[in-house]
């Protein structure tokens, strides 16, 4: 996933709270999916709208 350069120095600050990169990335989608939508906000659309923002 290419994210701005903001916004991934704001992830990189949480990394060292995941022990798998795998669970990392799952946070960086569903994190990016919640900044990324607007109205109501599910986990579900997390993951949806941070998907829609990987190339």
């Amino acid at each position: 996933m290419i994210l701005p350069g903001s916004w991934a120095a704001v992830l990189e600050m949480f990394r060292p709270v995941f022990r798998r990169r795998g669970t990392f990335t799952l946070f960086t989608v569903l994190a990016t999916g919640l900044v990324a939508q607007t109205g109501r906000r599910s986990v579900g659309d997390a993951a949806y709208h941070g998907r829609q923002a990987s190339p």
